[in-house]
């Protein structure tokens, strides 16, 4: 089984926790690639987080660096984001409307939040996921404001044994 697990962090809670993924779906013996969301900032309006918190909630992009991959590839792909303004980030919105066509690949979004919005949030991410052909499989949704702790690290081991491993035991 292969996993790409591609993430926008601006904190660095999200990617943390794509590191965790990565961790715990290696320990399982699924081959992992990891991929960054990366922006490119165009003015110093664009880098002001109030800036890009009103962009997240109208729903706007950041421009984003070549962020391509081929679905074909793998049979997951985890696909994280913070939560701002109960809505994926810009530079995500940009991935998102990127997205290249999929033929049924399990989609599992995951979000990080200090408050809520994690549903809204994960349903745009699902109409976008499945216009292009992604099959969304599973969601986790972390609050966090401290980083990655023991309570996170136990709920993404339970979300990869229960809606992973166990669906993949099942199938077979």
């Amino acid at each position: 089984m292969k996993a790409l697990i591609v993430y926008y962090s601006s904190t660095g809670n999200t990617e943390e926790v794509s590191t965790v993924l990565e961790e715990c779906l290696c320990k399982r013996n699924v081959e992992c690639k990891r991929l960054r969301i990366t922006s490119i900032e165009e003015s110093e309006q664009s880098s002001n987080l109030l800036f890009k918190v009103v962009r997240s909630l109208t729903g706007k992009e950041t421009p984003i660096k070549n962020c391509k991959f081929n679905p074909d590839d793998y049979d997951y792909i985890f696909m994280g984001t913070p939560v701002w303004a109960a809505q994926p980030t810009p530079s995500f919105n940009a991935f998102l409307n990127q997205l290249p066509e999929m033929h049924g690949q399990k989609i599992c979004p995951f979000v990080t939040m200090g408050g809520m919005g994690d549903k809204s949030t994960i349903a745009k991410i699902r109409r976008k996921v499945e216009a292009k052909g992604g099959c969304m499989h599973a969601s986790l949704s972390l609050k966090m404001d401290k980083g990655v702790m023991e309570e996170h690290v136990n709920s993404i081991e339970d979300f990869i044994q229960t809606q992973v491993m166990e669906n993949e035991a099942a199938l077979h």
